[in-house]
């Protein structure tokens, strides 16, 4: 905002508008006559303003080019700022890695010296996990050549790579939860883990105590051997034991890596990329401001130009009133 003792225009402005009175008194005396004074009063203000228009038209258009220039600086520099805040929130702050990367030495706490409870459940997990995998593997593998596919009875490698998939995707199932940013967030993908597989794990007792009932009788040896008839449930139990096995083994590798949290230490580091980005974003902020602070001068003078018209028309038209009446009283043919 310009201060009128600041104004650096204003002993420019002095002199424009004394040659601007000067030039409009004469025309007022010229039109002071004339009878129709609605008439008169319409011409005086038309002229006072292209009077004022043509001493400030080069500056004017000075001003509307560089404001023009200037709000298209400041437009791009806030089209960059705005892409990088979008990028800075789109981009997470902190990276969780062991506490070794950061200062240079671990508290990982050794395995003698964990609770007793922690030890027992992470040797069953561990064992398990380890009896499970190849059993799923084993599973797939057997279900895939008993179907007597030529292209896997010709090469039984497919066969085993096909096999592979369900421990590998029980690996993936398990890795989703590290990639997760908070404890809150893992805590809540381990419930949901270990949920979908008690579900699962209680449809596979269904469907194994339908297709495998005990104490059903004596074994008929005659028959051993010999196809039965499909049963309705098989395809179910087939995916149910499928499906049981990933999850189990996903909920497995869930539980050792909760045990080994406990006691291995972990901190968060600042992302390399978010330091690059806010200081691209801070320079961005910096132009921007700029930008927009050198506009402001430009465009304050433009609106002072702009009042300073409308004020010096209404002054030219209240003069001529003026004049008209001292001219008036003055007439005798009126008198």
């Amino acid at each position: 905002m310009i201060k009128p003792d600041d104004d650096p225009y204003k002993k420019h402005d002095k002199e424009i508008m004394e040659e601007l009175r000067r030039s409009d008194m004469v025309f007022q005396r010229t039109v002071l006559t004339l009878p129709n004074e609605k008439e008169a009063v319409k011409l005086v203000e038309e002229h006072a303003g292209q009077n004022f228009d043509r001493a400030y038209a080069a500056e004017r258009e000075d001003l509307t080019l560089e404001i023009q220039e200037l709000e298209a600086q400041a437009k791009h520099a806030a089209e960059r700022l705005r892409e990088s805040e979008r990028l800075e929130r789109k981009t997470d702050s902190y990276l969780t890695v062991p506490e070794v990367r950061k200062t240079g030495t671990s508290s990982k706490v050794p395995f003698s010296q964990w609770d007793l409870k922690d030890r027992l459940v992470f040797v069953l997990s561990l064992t398990g996990l380890l009896f499970l995998l190849p059993a799923a593997s084993f599973n797939v593998f057997s279900a895939v050549m008993a179907q007597g596919i030529p292209t896997f009875l010709d090469h039984p490698w497919l066969a085993v790579g096909v096999s592979f998939l369900l421990p590998s995707g029980s690996l993936a199932i398990h890795s989703l939860g590290d990639l997760l940013h908070n404890d809150r967030a893992r805590h809540r993908y381990m419930l949901s883990t270990l949920s979908i597989t008690a579900v699962v794990l209680v449809a596979w007792v269904m469907l194994f105590s339908i297709s495998f009932p005990l104490g059903a009788g004596a074994v008929d040896f005659e028959t051993l051997g010999q196809q039965s008839s499909t049963s309705s449930t098989s395809g179910a139990f087939t995916f149910s034991q499928l499906f049981g096995e990933l999850m189990a083994a996903a909920s497995l590798f869930l539980v050792l890596g909760h045990v080994l949290r406990r006691y291995t230490s972990d901190t968060t580091i600042q992302k390399p990329d978010m330091t690059r980005i806010m200081q691209e974003n801070k320079m961005h902020r910096v132009l921007c401001e700029a930008a927009q602070k050198r506009s402001r001068g430009p465009s304050a003078r433009m609106a002072q130009i702009a009042a300073m018209r409308s004020c010096y028309i209404t002054e030219q038209v209240a003069l001529f009133l003026a004049l008209r009446r001292r001219f008036d009283e003055s007439n005798p043919l009126i008198n």
